[in-house]
């Protein structure tokens, strides 16, 4: 199971059409968070970028969520054409197809979509979206939700945290 880096969270998943439906959203943010960011190797084939190999069981038991709803969450994921599954032997393998428009980290430095999510705007908003966010928002979500929640601003706040490093050593570099 991959534990460390991150992984992109654009902000128009707030208007996906499987956003309120609690499942079908922490599958899918597992399967961003578990897909292979690089090429390996399991057992006798190769896991390429953007595909995981893992049981509906496996799923069920890291996400808290019941076998039917993992499997009801990954037909609907197949059907809007988000992951496909394909069976190599007996190993199942999950593919993101589109995983390089979510998650291209390669190209860092180039990538609009990172800057565009990364740097969205003054601190006074920030402050005040969040400020927004606590006030009303988390009472409603589901517990689910409130996981998913919690996890996606602890994940930016750590990029507001690395950005702020940045742009501190570039001030030093620039002074020097």
């Amino acid at each position: 199971m991959l534990t460390e880096g991150w992984i992109k969270i654009d902000r128009n998943l707030l208007k996906w059409r499987w956003f309120s439906d609690t499942p079908t959203l922490v599958v899918w943010i597992y399967l961003l968070l578990q897909a292979n960011y690089e090429e390996r190797d399991f057992k006798t084939i190769t896991i390429h970028r953007g595909e995981l190999v893992r049981s509906l069981a496996q799923i069920a038991a890291d996400t808290g969520l019941s076998l039917k709803s993992v499997r009801t969450a990954l037909e609907h994921l197949e059907a809007t054409g988000e992951v496909a599954r394909k069976r190599q032997g007996k190993i199942v393998v999950i593919s993101i197809p589109n995983y390089d428009r979510y998650q291209d980290n390669r190209q860092d430095n180039g990538s609009q979509t990172a800057d565009r999510w990364q740097t969205g705007g003054t601190d006074e908003r920030k402050k005040e979206g969040k400020k927004g966010r606590r006030e009303g928002g988390a009472q409603r979500r589901s517990p689910a939700h409130e996981s998913v929640y919690r996890m996606a601003l602890r994940l930016q706040q750590e990029v507001d945290e690395e950005l702020a490093a940045e742009e501190a050593a570039e001030a030093a570099e620039d002074n020097a």
